[in-house]
């Protein structure tokens, strides 16, 4: 009886892991949680032919806020998302980019690290990252009115 359970159980781990995760299970809203107050993101992502893209929104404890556009693919290995995000600031706009590689877990945890990637990024700088999906981190009225 116990090794028939335990092959029973090593066979639908198996068949758990060998599941490949489509782009449209991504859709929806999803946020980072920063632990403290004037920090947030938010983003929304949609399936397309090629994988997914969306928009996002996000603004640093003591820093300017920044709009985010966001074009990715999942596969076997994963999720991988670039993010694009424009800052706007008095002399002109700056524009930073990002990737992430990482997993969703269950079906409302994404885990991985990000990195920058523009050319005046950090080399080797990365952060691990946790996207929660469905409910959003409010944003505060201290950055919904903030000056960009």
């Amino acid at each position: 009886m116990r090794y028939a359970l335990s092959v029973l159980l090593i066979g639908l781990v198996a068949g758990g892991c060998s599941s490949t995760l489509e782009p449209g299970a991504l859709a929806g809203q999803w946020h980072q949680s920063f632990g403290f107050p004037g920090a947030s993101f938010v983003m929304t992502l949609r399936a397309t032919s090629s994988g997914v893209e969306g928009s996002g929104f996000g603004c640093g404890e003591a820093a300017q806020c920044g709009s985010y556009a966001i074009t990715g693919t999942v596969d076997g290995h994963g999720v991988h998302l670039d993010l694009v995000e424009t800052v706007q600031q008095t002399q002109g706009n700056a524009v930073l980019t990002y990737h992430f590689d990482g997993h969703r877990f269950l079906s409302n945890t994404m885990r991985g690290t990000l990195r920058a990637t523009g050319p005046s990024a950090d080399v080797g700088l990365r952060y691990p990252v946790t996207y929660q999906r469905g409910g959003t981190v409010p944003l505060t009225v201290e950055a919904l009115t903030r000056n960009n």
